[in-house]
């Protein structure tokens, strides 16, 4: 009977750790990784259709019309989990309308990883820096904010009861710990 329920328990585990960001509906209706070149050249063919994209934020702000994200993309795999990418494909604006709720600027900061569903609306052309650029514009239908991923390099202490011992010969080790966010 104990097999029984340790069994249980780990596919419960396993099932719920394989699951998609998004409800069905939304993943079986959206297009995964949309080219934003397309989208920008070609506007009017993809209004109002679903996609789901990924993006590292860069700026969260409130407007009159709700909240804005604007991030840079990244692609997701099938079930909307961040895939790494090095290749730059753009950046791109999604807003969640005031009635729909609220995203908080300090939880969806600069640096964070998000993957969103979103209605395509068209472009928005917006100034970075001095520059003007033409944003690929989404309207939210659902949101996942994804945790902040910490690097270390390098133990910094070692607080065991026996010696430290470590197999790298390093002189200069202090200097070389980081801990990015």
């Amino acid at each position: 009977m104990k097999r029984f329920g340790f069994i249980t328990i780990a596919a419960l585990l396993f099932l719920t750790a394989c699951a998609p960001v998004f409800r069905e509906e939304i993943m079986k209706n959206s297009t995964l990784n949309p080219s934003l070149i397309e989208l920008n050249s070609a506007p009017a063919d993809f209004q109002d259709k679903l996609f789901l994209l990924g993006g590292k934020i860069i700026n969260t702000r409130t407007t009159k019309d709700g909240f804005v994200i604007e991030a840079m993309y990244l692609p997701v795999n099938s079930r909307g989990h961040i895939k790494s990418s090095d290749k730059y494909e753009g950046r791109f604006l999604a807003i969640l309308p005031k009635e729909k709720g609220m995203l908080d600027p300090m939880l969806f900061r600069q640096g964070r990883e998000v993957t969103i569903a979103g209605m395509y609306k068209g472009i928005r052309t917006q100034k970075i820096d001095n520059l003007e650029y033409g944003y690929a514009y989404f309207q939210i239908v659902g949101v996942r904010l994804w945790e902040e991923r910490i690097y270390y390099y390098g133990a910094p202490y070692y607080y065991g009861p026996y010696p430290a011992v470590y197999f790298w010969y390093d002189p200069w080790w202090p200097h070389h710990y980081h801990r990015w966010r």
